[in-house]
């Protein structure tokens, strides 16, 4: 399993169970969003990796780990609920599921509030691994 596949397996399964609001990925550019609308971001970033077993040949286990996360963004002045609701649709959607072949743990909200650009920000975080024979 390569980075490349893992995330294309994370950023399917996001797309195919978010039908809320847009979705913006890393390094593709974002719809017309305007201050009104609702939107998030899923980027997936990598972390440590490990051997994790030892044997001859390509029996060796290696662990990658990584971090979903998923930024709220809605509106100023109407209030958290709206965005603490899809945070808990995210928490739904990745605690503790096998996705593909990455093992998701629990996801955490982070409410940040004001982003300074004029938007309600609140955090997902989302700690997966993958393991790869190699």
């Amino acid at each position: 399993m390569s980075y490349a596949a893992v995330q294309r397996e994370l950023e399917t399964y996001f797309t195919d169970n978010w039908p809320d609001t847009p979705v913006v990925f890393d390094n593709v550019p974002k719809p017309d969003i305007n201050d009104n609308n609702t939107w998030v971001r899923l980027t997936i970033t990598y972390s440590s990796a490990r051997q994790v077993s030892m044997g001859a040949g390509s029996s060796n286990f290696h662990r990658f780990q990584g971090v979903a996360n998923v930024q709220i963004f809605a509106p100023l002045d109407v209030g958290s609920k709206p965005a603490l609701e899809l945070a808990d649709k995210v928490v739904g959607l990745f605690t503790g599921n096998r996705i593909g072949q990455s093992q998701m743990f629990t996801a955490e909200t982070q409410i940040l509030g004001d982003d300074g650009f004029n938007r309600y920000q609140v955090n997902v975080v989302c700690p997966f691994y993958f393991d790869n024979r190699i």
